[in-house]
C-alpha cells in the first residue's frame, strides 16, 4: 500500500478487516481502503460503503455509504 499498489493495499484491508493474518484493526483498514479509494481503485470505496452501511467497527452513515457507492459506480 504504501508503494502505492492498490489491489494490494486493498488486500491489506480485507486482511485487517477479516483478522487474516493479524489482529482485527477497524482503523487501520479504513486508512488502506481509503488510500486505494482516494487513487482511483472503485473496490476500495465499495469496500468503505459497506463498512458504513453495515456498521461495522463503525456508527452506521448509509449517507457515506451511498455516496462512496455512487463514487464506486
Amino acid at each position: 500500500c504504501d508503494g502505492g499498489d492498490d489491489v494490494g493495499c486493498h488486500s491489506l484491508g480485507n486482511m485487517y478487516l477479516d483478522g487474516r493474518g493479524t489482529r482485527r484493526d477497524i482503523p487501520a483498514a479504513m486508512r488502506t481502503f481509503e488510500a486505494a479509494c482516494e487513487r482511483g481503485y472503485f473496490d476500495s470505496c465499495n469496500a468503505i460503503g459497506n463498512v458504513h452501511s453495515l456498521g461495522v467497527g463503525v456508527p452506521v452513515d448509509l449517507t457515506r455509504a451511498e455516496s462512496l457507492h455512487r463514487r464506486a459506480c
